[in-house]
């Protein structure tokens, strides 16, 4: 998502850069020029057509050109949003689009009758005496690249945890804390496994109600 923003936004200044370029030209081919120089303004121009004298309509057709991509790309990302978006948890487009991570957003899907939450259970690369230090919380955000690897992972309301190994069993000790970490974000460089867990939690008439009353203060 960021790098298509930063696309799009190199795009698109150029597009509206070439654009008053253009303009200019246009100017001066109907108009003539004000004042003449040795070089020629528009930088679009001068690079694709070389050093020396450029096609006057050169800037108007590189123009046109960006304006052109800037709106496919804008179509483009619109489809692709779209149809991600459509794309049903387990199907053979959302594997393709999420890897590994698609059996687990198709557990996520609603059910009557209560809310699902995406637990994460993380060894880090943090190191005690003997042990290892992992944290465990709810999932808010989680980042892949295109190898479907994690880029980042943001857990909130999670406590932190001691795992060691001794060869024959492995030990999980809670680290106590008065109050859980409220927001804790990792990188893929901090991460040395991962387990997630889908956690189903039932709701009663009254927490309905009470979601109701909060929606409408």
């Amino acid at each position: 998502m960021a790098l298509a923003v930063v696309i799009f936004g190199a795009l698109a200044s150029h597009a509206v850069g070439s654009s008053l370029l253009a303009l200019n030209d246009l100017y001066v081919l109907c108009l003539g020029p004000i004042f003449e120089t040795r070089w020629t303004p528009n930088v679009y121009a001068y690079f694709l057509g070389g050093p020396g004298e450029a096609d006057p309509a050169l800037g108007v057709e590189t123009a046109l050109l960006l304006l052109n991509l800037g709106v496919l790309s804008i179509v483009a990302y619109g489809l692709t949003a779209r149809i991600s978006g459509q794309a049903s948890a387990g199907s053979g487009f959302h594997t393709f689009l999420y890897g590994w991570l698609s059996p687990v957003l198709a557990q996520m899907n609603p059910e009557p009758g209560g809310l699902k939450h995406l637990i994460a259970y993380v060894v880090t690369d943090i190191e005690a005496p003997k042990a290892l230090v992992g944290y465990e919380g709810q999932v808010e955000n989680l980042s892949l690249n295109a190898d479907k690897q994690i880029v980042s992972l943001t857990l909130r309301n999670c406590r932190s945890f001691y795992l060691n190994a001794d060869g024959k069993t492995i030990g999980h000790k809670v680290i106590a804390r008065e109050l859980p970490i409220p927001r804790l974000q990792l990188d893929q460089s901090q991460i040395k496994n991962i387990a997630l867990s889908v956690v189903f939690e039932e709701t009663t008439e009254t927490d309905d109600d009470d979601s109701v009353e909060n929606a409408n203060s």
